[in-house]
């Protein structure tokens, strides 16, 4: 039975998690460098072998988590209106839960957006080969968090309000839709934390759209 108990602590967390890893991988590069001349050579060529050994492991990891990554867009679905529900129930007891968005409608927008962020994925890659990585994940995460933010907080919205009303709603707010979803993107080139992208994502546009929802009626 899935469980979204403690799902709201840890996406606030998640940010700085992932923060602090980058940090210390920084701090644990700067450190390894300074330590490696202090090792025996016999030691540090046990360590090569070592990581030799276990790079397959390693890279099988770390593809597969982007192969299944996007695709978990889509089976994010099934249990969005429960993590949704359980934020809206949780942190703003004040207001009725929304509805359930049904038909074949969110399945076939998830399939766009998928096909939409395979098509960034592409043009991603032409973009890292001709102005370099850096560039490259810059405009990935750019133009997936556009597109990520807009979709997720469309879905949400429609939950409470229609879908012209929650379009209004997104366009009204859109540097803060555009940095929901450029966190969102964040997470998802993370490798193995990436398949945690639509729970991370449902529960940061529920509070989301709760406050612009909220500014909005004042």
């Amino acid at each position: 039975m899935f469980s979204v108990a403690g799902l709201d602590g840890i996406s606030r967390a998640l940010g700085w998690a992932i923060v602090g890893a980058l940090v210390l991988g920084m701090l644990a590069a700067a450190l390894s460098a300074a330590a490696i001349s202090t090792f025996a050579e016999e030691y540090f060529l046990h360590l090569v072998f070592n990581a030799a050994q276990s790079i397959g492991l390693v890279i099988t990891l770390i593809v597969s988590t982007y192969i299944f990554a996007p695709t978990s867009m889509l089976y994010g679905l099934l249990f969005q209106d429960r993590v949704a529900r359980s934020i809206e129930t949780s942190d703003y007891p004040q207001d009725a839960p929304g509805i359930r968005v049904s038909g074949l409608g969110p399945l076939f927008r998830a399939v766009l957006a998928l096909v939409g962020l395979m098509v960034v994925f592409i043009v991603t890659a032409l973009v890292a080969a001709s102005a370099g990585p850096l560039v490259g994940a810059c405009f990935f995460v750019c133009v997936a968090g556009a597109l990520m933010g807009r979709d997720q907080f469309v879905s949400i919205g429609q939950r409470h309000v229609s879908r012209l009303e929650a379009k209004r709603l997104r366009k009204a707010n859109g540097w803060g839709v555009l940095f929901a979803g450029i966190s969102t993107a964040l997470l998802l080139v993370v490798p193995v934390l990436n398949l945690m992208t639509p729970v991370y994502s449902t529960i940061l546009m529920t509070h989301l759209f709760k406050k612009v929802a909220c500014a909005s009626s004042a």
